[in-house]
């Protein structure tokens, strides 16, 4: 369940960026994400109180995909 929801979080955090890339038109503003919030949405939405290292982990992924958009 950890890898399912790591993987949703990481998609959704890089889709927009991926997606835009193959237009010609490609918008380089990137997203914003608030990634504690993100993990606190993520929580809510399984309807369990995940571990710290779950919640850790998806924060992290959060943050490395930000990362990613950053990257020339």
């Amino acid at each position: 369940m950890k890898k399912v929801i790591l993987s949703l979080i990481f998609v959704f955090a890089t889709g927009t960026t991926l997606m835009n890339a193959n237009t010609n038109n490609i918008d380089s503003t990137l997203v914003e994400i608030d990634c504690i919030a993100l993990a606190f949405d993520a929580e809510e939405r399984a309807g369990e109180e995940f571990s710290y290292e779950t919640f850790n982990a998806i924060v992290e992924a959060c943050e490395a995909a930000q990362e990613l958009q950053e990257a020339p």
